[in-house]
């Protein structure tokens, strides 16, 4: 407990010499032309937060972290014409002189939790990732390299915008925003609160948490959860190579809830059609609304859970490699073929409900 202990004071000493030792400065940007036409803002490395403001124009505050004044003052904030031919406000780093960027928790890494995990994080257990960023091949560390960082914050009109705000490595935020949105990062959670018109949020690596999000919306991941919690609109999308989708309170036309590996929950939902596919990992959907006509279910390996209205009328056809189908329903009739039941009517048929397990039982059944 002593040696633990002293380890500890070791570790938090050098943590505030570090920030004692550390330079920051602001800078500050602003979109020139037509705000209503398609832009971006780009940073390496550190926070993004973009949210709607009271103005017309798109401006953006950077603070930026650096082990001393020369590193800090060799940064800057420019209007560039990016690789798409659309303006971009980008934080300008000196990767002509360092290219390794060092990024850890300090000075506000991991604020949303989605991302870093302690001290793993701090002494660099993630060995860095190399991207291309503004015309220079760089490399972010968590433990190596010129400590170098800015926190952005991005605000934007109150209207439909055309926009990409794309943070390398580290968070990215949005809250209140409207229209075409592209939200991307590398490496990093992607946090989106009251957000409307076509949304997509892409992360390589990190969760995607939405709440209260309208029209269309797209989560997906390389890596990492993806996780919706009141959504009304026309359209949701969740894809996640290894990761646990979950949505909550949704109403849309389509929900589709594709993951590699990792389970499926819909809880709550109202839609149209349902997609939910899941290599390895169960997939467990409340669905309900007038407008249910729809369900494919589809897992390699893991159970699908089913429920519905207690008046749902509905035609089910399992094809399971192994497993059980069971219905909940007591006036549902039973399909069977060569003596094995792979199916159930009820009423009307009117929600055409497709299993399809390589290895898990299936139920359909009443919601609680």
């Amino acid at each position: 407990m002593r040696r633990r202990a002293l380890v500890m004071a070791w570790v938090v000493a050098v943590v505030a010499a570090a920030a004692a030792a550390e330079t920051t400065r602001t800078l500050r940007a602003q979109l020139s032309g037509d705000a209503a036409a398609p832009f971006e803002v780009e940073n390496l490395a550190g926070t993004m937060t973009v949210v709607a403001g009271d103005g017309d124009t798109v401006t953006a505050v950077a603070t930026v972290h650096a082990d001393d004044a020369a590193l800090a003052d060799a940064m800057r904030f420019e209007q560039v014409i990016g690789e798409r031919g659309v303006p971009v406000l980008r934080v300008i780093y000196p990767l002509d002189r360092e290219r390794t960027i060092r990024y850890d928790v300090r000075g506000g890494g991991g604020r949303h939790g989605h991302e870093h995990h302690g001290l793993e994080w701090l002494f660099g257990s993630w060995g860095g990732s190399e991207f291309k960023y503004d015309g220079h091949r760089v490399r972010v560390s968590a433990s190596h390299g010129a400590r170098l960082f800015a926190d952005v914050e991005v605000r934007v009109p109150k209207r439909a915008l055309s926009a990409t705000f794309r943070n390398r490595v580290g968070e990215l935020s949005a809250d209140g925003i409207a229209g075409r949105i592209l939200l991307d990062t590398n490496r990093g959670g992607i946090t989106v609160r009251r957000t409307s018109g076509e949304v997509k949020a892409d992360t390589g690596s990190g969760a995607v948490v939405a709440e209260d999000v309208g029209g269309s919306f797209t989560c997906d991941t390389g890596s990492g959860p993806c996780e919706i919690t009141g959504f009304d609109g026309r359209e949701l999308s969740c894809d996640t190579g290894s990761g646990p989708v979950r949505i909550r309170r949704a109403k849309a036309e389509l929900i589709v809830a594709d993951t590699g590996s990792g389970p499926i929950r819909v809880e709550q939902a109202e839609a149209a059609e349902f997609r939910g596919d899941t290599g390895s990992g169960g997939i467990d959907a409340e669905l309900g609304g007038a407008a249910l006509h729809r369900i494919k279910a589809s897992t390699g390996s893991g159970h699908v859970h089913l429920r519905l209205p207690a008046d749902a009328g509905f035609d089910v056809d399992a094809d399971q490699g192994s497993g059980d189908l069971r219905c909940e329903y007591a006036d549902a009739t039973e399909v069977r073929s060569d003596h094995k039941v792979v199916g159930y009517r009820r009423g009307d048929g009117r929600v055409r409900i497709v299993i399809d397990t390589g290895s898990g039982d299936a139920l359909v059944a009443p919601a609680r």
